[in-house]
C-alpha cells in the first residue's frame, strides 16, 4: 500500500487553496495559463495546451527548380522556409477564454506538488474542475510529467475523449 492516495486524499481535503476566497480571471495567457486578479499568472496542473504557434518555421514545400549551370541571377535554394498564420488554431486558449473570461473561480494547490510555482486546479463557482473538463472536451492533452493527486482521474478522462474522438481527437473529415 502506498501513502500517496492518502496523502493526497487528505491535502484535498485540507483544501490547499490561495487565496481561500474566490478570484476573477482577467486574462487567459495561453491554452494552460490564466491571469487571476489578485495573484498573477497560474498555470493548470495536469494540462497541455495544443495550440499552434502563429509563426511556422520548416522545409520548403518544393523545392526550386534546378538550373544547370545556375544563371548570375538565380538564388541558392532556401533550406528553411517560413509562414505566419494569420488565423492559427488555438482550441485551448479558445475554450478556456469562453470559459473563464471574467468568471469567478477558485483555485486549490496539490498535496503532491505543494508550493511548488503557481501550478493550481481550477475551480468554477458551481465546483467544475476546468482542468479535467479541458480534457473531457477534447480542448487539451493531459500532461503527466510529474505526479499530481487527480493523475488516474485525468489519464481516464483524456482516453475516453480519445475513445469518443471528442475536441482535437475527432478524426479530420477526408
Amino acid at each position: 500500500m502506498t501513502l500517496r492516495p492518502a496523502v493526497a486524499t487528505i491535502g484535498l481535503l485540507l483544501g490547499l487553496a490561495w487565496p481561500a476566497a474566490a478570484q476573477q480571471v482577467t486574462k487567459i495567457d495561453s491554452g494552460d495559463t490564466i491571469v487571476v486578479d489578485g495573484v498573477g499568472k497560474v498555470r493548470l496542473i495536469g494540462i497541455r495546451s495544443v495550440d499552434q504557434s502563429p509563426l511556422g518555421v520548416g522545409p520548403n514545400q518544393q523545392p526550386p527548380a534546378r538550373q544547370d549551370p545556375p544563371g548570375p541571377t538565380s538564388l541558392p535554394p532556401t533550406a528553411i522556409g517560413g509562414a505566419v498564420k494569420l488565423k492559427p488554431s488555438r482550441p485551448s486558449k479558445d475554450f478556456l477564454t469562453t470559459l473563464l473570461l471574467g468568471q469567478t473561480v477558485k483555485l486549490q494547490r496539490d498535496p503532491l506538488i505543494g508550493e511548488k510555482g503557481t501550478l493550481a486546479y481550477v475551480f468554477l463557482e458551481n465546483g467544475t474542475l476546468v482542468n479535467a473538463e479541458m480534457l473531457r472536451r477534447g480542448a487539451a492533452r493531459g500532461d503527466f510529467s510529474r505526479e499530481f493527486a487527480h493523475e488516474l482521474e485525468f489519464k481516464r478522462i483524456e482516453a475516453e475523449a480519445h475513445d469518443a474522438g471528442t475536441g482535437l481527437w475527432a478524426i479530420a473529415p477526408k
